[in-house]
């Protein structure tokens, strides 16, 4: 009886940590029910939180972090990713956009979510935003944030601006790379940033469209989808390493980046250009 209650506690604790979700919130303009995007999205009912997204934006980047760039190759995260959408930006009136990211980050703390993908900013320090990012990557969490589209020296846009004034461990500002390998003219720039993809990257985009677009906000996707597939394959060697349990994983990887792209998928930390 003893040997039995042993080998049922190693097959609930090996089926709990198969199914263990890696969370990432997209804090952006919602993002809609597509097709590609159903099996990795949080399960809502239309009583809770508004994710409608009626920009477009929102799913164009929930859709590079889960596919990466559509136009070369799907290269699907592994089935334990699940995305969580919270809506800070509406099409209209502005005036309450930092009070919803305020209540989005508030909720990533709450949630002590895996990732939290942002793709905005502004020109303004805000202690109540700089302080729950502090909470969120102290608890361990990778928060990947857009560098801005105004060509300039990255001296005041926040949140990515924060990394650079005090050392936040896993806040990581992203800015956009041509496919030529060059900084983006539109894609602010400075010394030791991390720069990816981000130019006329095909995504997922309003209601089972899609749709090219070109920012570091679709950067910043593209380094949260490469960061997620390196968990996922991280996943998959550790479960073959425990064949020796029950249930195999399901996770699977369809394709890594690099055996896309080749050299060109190396993370760059280089000198904007």
């Amino acid at each position: 009886m003893k040997t039995l209650l042993i080998a049922l506690i190693m097959l609930s604790t090996t089926v709990m940590a198969q199914n263990k979700r890696i969370t990432v919130m997209v804090i952006d303009t919602g993002v809609n029910r597509h097709k590609d995007l159903k099996p990795y999205l949080e399960p809502v009912t239309d009583t809770e939180i508004d994710y409608i997204d009626n920009h477009g934006h929102g799913t164009h980047v929930a859709g590079i972090i889960a596919f990466g760039d559509q136009n070369k190759s799907k290269m699907a995260v592994c089935p334990e990713v699940q995305i969580i959408s919270c809506k800070y930006y509406n099409t209209g009136p502005t005036s309450d956009v930092l009070d919803k990211t305020l209540a989005c980050l508030k909720r990533a703390v709450d949630l002590k979510v895996d990732y939290v993908n942002y793709s905005s900013g502004g020109q303004d320090f805000n202690k109540n935003e700089h302080d729950l990012i502090m909470k969120i990557t102290q608890q361990g969490a990778k928060m990947i944030v857009a560098a801005g589209n105004d060509g300039k020296e990255l001296l005041n846009f926040y949140p990515a601006r924060y990394a650079f004034l005090e050392d936040i461990d896993n806040l990581i500002p992203v800015g956009n790379l041509e496919y030529s390998g060059s900084t983006a003219k539109t894609s602010n720039f400075t010394g030791g940033m991390v720069y990816d993809y981000g130019t006329q990257i095909l995504s997922t985009y309003e209601t089972d469209q899609y749709a090219f677009m070109t920012g570091s906000s679709q950067a910043a996707a593209m380094y949260t989808h490469r960061l997620l597939l390196k968990q996922c394959k991280k996943i998959q060697s550790d479960t073959k390493n425990k064949n020796k349990l029950p249930g195999p994983a399901e996770s699977v990887i369809v394709k890594i980046m690099e055996d896309i792209y080749g050299k060109r998928t190396k993370h760059v930390t280089t000198k904007a250009k």
